[in-house]
């Protein structure tokens, strides 16, 4: 078996090796198109949550946003306060938060291993922002479309949850397993702004590199192999890059919501090596990460097919995509929006602000 997957790792070198040589032009072109989602989506949307998720997890934070959701999801999932604080961000916020969170709550000694490797599978999620407003509106054409994907979204989290507690190897709670330090705000800011402005850059990297892939499949006709599946392409493109796979759905087919909510449960290639990069070096078995997504995208499409059955909505009569038309419907939404996440990411930079006036300087 490893040698197979060396072969298969040689064999997909080679190939990108051949495709940066013969077909240049279009690899700038990936290059270009992956650098303007950096910094038209994935900065503005990521590292302010890359830096408050660092801010919450130093300032003690997480923990104290856990305790309000231990006496619900503690029983049903298994885990403890700083759990229920990752899980919180990771709802809230959007792929890699969640996943950067547990790293940090098991590198200050919050989680055990067991609990810290649990979480990576359920605690790393698509952002609210971009299911409402890229494939809800965007796609779909409709608010009420992107608030069910929502639902399915979050359900399909507790779902994989609830399935690793049941079938997974029972880890240990850990409420504080070791004390920490809580800093001042002015400190603990410096160090969140170094760490998010780390994480950003490899997150950014493979934005720009799954560009290029992309780019160089189509021009080899590889995204056209599922041609004959309804939103095939959509598909075969969504498996690598979340953003352009769901951006090109077709919502007229028949499927399209079921297969928007396991492209966003999944998160494609893209996100899971930003993920993988994340947890580098943090000693956090990384498989967990990867069977918790495959169980979401499979959770979220089972739970979109039962919403909709319990809340039918009228299919849009023709399609969007995310980088032309669907910016109008997107731009109804969007101050809204903006306006909601504004007010709870503001309470929220306020609570970590008393928190740690309260805990500066002592020990939780």
């Amino acid at each position: 078996m490893k040698r197979l997957l060396r072969w298969m790792e040689g064999a997909a070198l080679l190939g990108l090796g051949a495709g940066l040589l013969m077909r240049p032009q279009a690899a700038a072109a990936g290059a270009r198109e992956g650098l303007r989602l950096c910094a038209q989506v994935v900065i503005p949307a990521l590292f302010p949550f890359l830096v408050l998720s660092t801010l919450a997890v130093s300032l003690g934070a997480a923990a104290a946003l856990g305790r309000l959701l231990v006496p619900a999801a503690g029983p049903l999932l298994g885990i403890g306060r700083c759990g229920c604080g990752a899980l919180a961000l990771g709802l809230l916020s959007g792929y890699p938060v969640g996943a950067q969170t547990v790293r940090g709550l098991w590198e200050s000694g919050q989680l055990s291993r067991g609990e810290a490797e649990r979480l990576l599978a359920f605690c790393n999620n698509c952002g609210p922002a971009f299911v409402l407003s890229a494939a809800g509106a965007g796609v779909f054409g409709s608010t009420a479309m992107g608030m069910l994907l929502l639902a399915g979204h979050w359900l399909g989290t507790l779902s994989v949850g609830i399935l690793f507690r049941i079938f997974g190897k029972t880890a240990k709670k850990s409420d504080a397993v070791a004390p920490i330090h809580v800093t001042t705000l002015s400190s603990a800011l410096n160090r969140a702004v170094g760490q998010g402005l780390r994480a950003m850059g490899s997150v950014c990297a493979y934005t720009v590199l799954f560009g290029v892939v992309i780019r160089l499949l189509e021009e080899a006709g590889a995204l056209r192999l599922l041609e004959g599946v309804p939103n095939g392409p959509a598909l075969a493109r969504g498996l690598l890059d979340l953003t352009g796979g769901v951006g090109c759905l077709d919502p007229r087919l028949p499927g399209a919501a079921e297969l928007a909510a396991a492209l966003l449960g999944w998160g494609g290639m893209a996100v899971l090596c930003q993920t993988m990069a994340v947890l580098e070096g943090c000693g956090l078995r990384k498989r967990f990460a990867v069977t918790g997504k495959l169980l979401h995208g499979c959770c979220a499409a089972l739970w979109t097919h039962v919403l909709l059955l319990w809340v039918p909505l009228e299919r849009p009569g023709m399609a969007t995509a995310l980088s032309a038309a669907g910016r109008g419907a997107a731009g109804d939404v969007w101050p809204w929006a903006a306006a909601v996440w504004g007010i709870v990411w503001g309470s929220w930079l306020v609570f970590i602000i008393i928190h740690s006036g309260k805990a500066g300087g002592k020990r939780v």
